[in-house]
Order: C-alpha cells, then structure tokens, then sequence
C-alpha cells in the first residue's frame, strides 16, 4: 500500500468521500467511512442561533448610529464587541412608574397635609383624586420624567391654603426645576390666586410657585424710578394658594438630577 502523502490530492472533498480509519472496536483493523459520518459522531457547533454553515460576524460600521465596535484581537484568536463609551458610563439604568400625591401648607399648624386629609389627620371626604400618574426614565443620577396629577374638590368654596406641592419618584438636588402647569374650572379662573407657573424642587418634592409682581428697587437694572419687578413665591402663613371647585390639573416635566 502507497504511502497516503503519495495519493492525489483532492481540492474540494464532499461528504460523501471516503477516509481511512483504524477501528479501535475490531482490532484497529484499517476500514474506511464518509466525512460525513465523521462530522456527525464528533462533538462540535452545529449552528449558532438557528444558523449552519460558515456564520460570518458583520461589520458594525455599516448600521446608522452604531454604538458597538468590533475588535479583532489576532495574538489570542479573539473577537470581542464593545460598547461606545457612552453607554458603558450608563452603570444604572430604570424606567418605571409613580403615584404622585398632592400636599397642601396648613397655615394654621404650618405643616403639610396630604390632599385627601384635615389637619388632623382624618379623611376629607370633599378633597379626593381622579387621577395620578408619574413616568419617569433614569440613567445613571439624571432622570427625565412627565408627571400628571388630578385632584377633585367637590366642597361648594374655595380650598385655600399656604403653599402646594407634588410628591416625587428620588430626592433631587434642590438647584433642580420642572415645568409645570395647571389647570382649574373656567369659571373660576378670574377668581384664581394661584397663578402658578414656576416650580422648585427640593428632595422627594415638587413645590408649586406662584408669581408676583412688586415694585422694584434696583436703580441699576431698572434705572432710577421704582419699576414692577417679579419674584415668586412658594410656602408660607402669610401668602394663599386658592384651588377652586370642581377638578384641578397639575402637570410636571422636565430633567432632575439625583440629591
């Protein structure tokens, strides 16, 4: 018998060509099988996720806005994928959802009660919600969030009170400020005190301010004569908050960062 090395060679084998075998179960004696009988007693990856045959690994570059670099490492055979450094900063990542509740300033006992409750602690059955609800997305300790809350006052009068806030998902850094907006009952808006348009956030909280107009001092902006000038206003005994009759509708968005 020829040496093997001496046979022809053939280029392009197929699964049905023979090899030569010793037979470790009949005496290691020389017999022959098909490479395909070969390929299917031997352990290996027969397909990568649904996928036979040669699998070819992309490019990453030909995807618009691709956030992932392939890295072919030849000195240990590698090939790795790595994310743009961007998303590897993102280490905490949550989307979800929160009940928002409304607080009122009580300028008598100067503290805040929930909405749907007296001073004391029992339940008002006048002040209740139609509706609340916060979604908010946070990436690492910035947060983005929309939040809408709905408070009924079914009393005949006006709830007037010293200041209104909205709770929140996280404490925020108090230099933090949402856009807010509300809005009441046509009927009553030529009676409104509350004109708020501004908020200021402060911990796990929203504070609702109200703006106002004074009569200027600076004779360096303003010039000499006393011109309006406008601050605002958030909590206290001394200022009213007026939440007419029937629903109210506070609206909160922006960008916060954690405190």
């Amino acid at each position: 018998m020829a040496i093997i090395y001496t046979y022809p060679k053939k280029n392009n084998p197929t699964s049905t060509d023979l090899v030569l075998i010793s037979d470790s179960s009949d005496g290691n004696k020389t017999k022959n099988a098909t490479i395909s009988s070969l390929q299917s007693s031997l352990a290996g990856v027969s397909s990568i996720n649904t996928l036979t045959g040669a699998v070819l690994l992309g490019s990453t570059t030909d995807v618009s806005n691709n956030n992932l670099t392939r890295i072919t490492d030849a000195a240990t055979n590698a090939i790795r994928y790595k994310l743009a450094d961007q998303l590897n900063a993102i280490t905490a990542f949550e989307e979800g959802t929160h009940t928002p509740l409304l607080e009122y300033y009580d300028q008598a006992s100067t503290s805040w009660i929930e909405w749907t409750k007296n001073p004391d602690g029992s339940a008002n059955a006048d002040r209740t919600y139609n509706q609340q609800v916060c979604k908010y997305v946070r990436a690492n300790n910035n947060v983005s969030l929309s939040a809408r809350c709905y408070v009924q006052n079914d009393n005949a009068t006006f709830f007037d009170c010293g200041g209104v806030r909205i709770t929140l998902p996280f404490a925020f850094n108090s230099a933090c400020s949402l856009a807010v907006g509300f809005t009441q009952p046509s009927s009553f808006a030529s009676q409104n005190l509350t004109s708020m348009s501004r908020s200021w956030v402060s911990g796990p909280y929203s504070y609702m301010l109200r703006e106002e107009a004074i009569a200027g001092t600076s004779t360096t902006v303003f010039g000499p004569n006393l011109d309006p000038q406008i601050y605002f206003q958030t909590f206290a005994s001394s200022i009213t908050y007026r939440l007419g009759t029937g629903q109210t509708t506070f609206n909160m968005s922006g960008s916060a960062i954690l405190s």
